[in-house]
């Protein structure tokens, strides 16, 4: 954790915009996990203010999402999860190993979700 911590500072120095909020959102990821709410709270609302609008966004709120779960704001984190997934990250390998999102993986309405996306990615097979 350190390092990922040294890491995301110098990131941070050499690309103080942080376009997209990625780095942010990356952080919030990394302090939710050390226990820092304030923090983590604290970065997720710098990602999503410098974040809006670029056009890979639903990165930065993949992250968000996982941010939330780890600090056990279910209805956030799905929240987020669902944005992420709807704009251009549905993912559904990611979503069911990821294990960032352990917080909420016995929550039903996660459950329901990864249902939704395990059908849509069934779909997608079937076009193939």
């Amino acid at each position: 954790m350190p390092e990922a911590a040294r890491q995301l500072e110098s990131a941070l120095r050499e690309n103080p915009k942080d376009p997209g909020g990625m780095l942010h959102g990356a952080r919030a990821m990394l302090r939710a996990k050390t226990g820092d709410r304030k923090g983590a709270e604290a970065d997720i609302a710098e990602a999503i203010r410098i974040g809006r609008g670029f056009e890979h966004f639903h990165h930065t709120a993949y992250n968000i999402g996982c941010a939330y779960s780890m600090l056990g704001r279910r209805d956030l984190a799905l929240h987020w999860l669902r944005l992420a997934a709807g704009e251009g990250f549905p993912c559904y390998p990611f979503y069911e190993v990821d294990w960032t999102l352990n917080a909420i993986r016995t929550d039903p309405t996660f459950k329901a979700f990864l249902a939704e996306m395990k059908k849509q990615r069934e779909g997608f097979e079937k076009l193939k």
